[in-house]
Order: C-alpha cells, then sequence, then structure tokens
C-alpha cells in the first residue's frame, strides 16, 4: 500500500500497568497497491482491509467515525 494523504491525529489517554499513559496516533488514507498487509504483532492483532462504506460500522469510538467520514469527504 501506499500512503494517499494524512487524514488527521487522535489523542487519548488510557491506564495500563498502573500508569496513565498519554497516546496520539496519526492517522492517514492509504492505497492499496497489492501485496500482502500484516500487523506489527506487539501493537495490533489483526489487519485487514475493508471497503470505506462498511469501515464506520466497525470502528468503536467517535472520533475514529469523524475520521472516516472526513475520508470519505476527501475521497468523492
Amino acid at each position: 500500500c501506499q500512503i494517499h494523504r494524512a487524514l488527521g491525529v487522535i489523542d487519548f489517554w488510557f491506564m495500563a500497568g498502573g500508569k496513565r499513559i498519554h497516546k496520539t496516533v496519526h492517522h492517514f488514507v492509504f492505497k492499496e497497491t497489492g501485496g500482502r498487509i500484516t500487523p506489527q504483532i506487539s501493537e495490533v492483532d489483526d489487519v485487514r482491509w475493508f471497503p470505506l462504506e462498511e469501515i464506520v460500522t466497525r470502528l468503536a469510538y467517535p472520533d475514529e467515525r469523524k475520521l472516516i467520514a472526513r475520508s470519505q469527504e476527501l475521497l468523492s
């Protein structure tokens, strides 16, 4: 795959091992160019391609759904 464009940034706090951790996640729109994608095992359990219309139904957080809505606008 190749990066098409930056989409946005989400930052959040969570607890792990009794510590409060701040995480910043940069999101990008990618173009599939063939080949095989594999997860970074230490961070991700699974990785897959989905049709853009289907992604929003798979997201758990409102901030992520906003980014997907933005990507739909950018790609239409």
